[in-house]
Order: C-alpha cells, then structure tokens, then sequence
C-alpha cells in the first residue's frame, strides 16, 4: 500500500484531488477541518445512493454527525 504522498506523486487523478483541496486551503476557502467534513458528507450521500448492509450502531452515528449531534 503506498502511502498518500507517494500515491500524490504516481495517480494523476489523485493528484489533481490533492491540487484541488490545496488550492481551497490556500485561497482560504474552506478549513481543512470543513473539507474533512464536505468529504465524510459526499461519501455518506454517494453510500445512501447505492445501499449496502450497514450496523444499525453506525447507521446511528452517522445520523448524529449528519444532524450535528456528534
């Protein structure tokens, strides 16, 4: 498994992922810690869209996040 910084370097995609959060950050758009959550946010939708067998206890801790109860 190669390490994100590695991966930077080697996946294009990955790369442009990277370049454009940084460019967020550096034009202080967004937080790194509001970014974090925009990506926790975008994988809970893209998981909601295509349902998978989930724990009831996760599915509870990802409904207190969403409503901000964490």
């Amino acid at each position: 498994m190669k390490s994100p910084r590695e991966r930077y370097h080697i996946d294009p995609e990955f790369h442009a992922l990277v370049d454009t959060f940084y460019q967020s950050i550096d034009r202080c758009q967004f937080t790194p810690t509001e970014l974090r959550e925009a990506v926790i946010l975008a994988s809970i939708m893209h998981a909601e869209r295509k349902p998978i067998p989930m724990p009831a206890e996760l599915e509870g801790a990802i409904s207190k996040w969403l409503e901000g109860k964490s």
